[in-house]
């Protein structure tokens, strides 16, 4: 329902981690965007988290409830235990979450050890004219 926002509310974030870059620590606007990158990492982790509950959810519906029939219900989603297209379903939207919260995280870590790297100069500078 809301995945529209997602790739907003990345942008965002990336924009307050590039502030950051230019206009140093002392950018208040700066470090009210940046946490929005880390909403952005969550809502990652929750989507590869949702496809390994489905996962479960199957795992266990096959073991504990064979004779409720092959229909469970998750996250107001009907699935099949016994259909091929449930468990791919479910594999696909594990693979992407993780594939995509990897792409992040590592976006992440490579901007964020640039900012850091700024403020640690920055940090050095201004104490060496004080």
């Amino acid at each position: 329902m809301w995945a529209w926002a997602h790739p907003a509310i990345a942008a965002l974030g990336w924009w307050g981690v590039e502030r950051v870059q230019l206009y140093g620590q002392d950018d208040q606007l700066a470090w009210v965007l940046i946490p929005l990158l880390g909403f952005t990492l969550a809502g990652t982790a929750l989507t590869m988290l949702v496809g390994a509950g489905a996962m479960v959810e199957m795992v266990y519906h096959l073991q504990l409830h064979r004779s409720d029939g092959s229909t469970l219900r998750y996250l107001g989603m009907a699935l099949d235990v016994r259909s091929v297209t449930s468990w791919v379903g479910a594999a696909f939207v594990l693979a992407l979450g993780l594939g995509l919260f990897e792409w992040m995280r590592r976006g992440f870590a490579r901007k964020w050890s640039a900012v850091q790297t700024y403020i640690e100069a920055e940090t050095r500078r201004r104490e060496a004219a004080q």
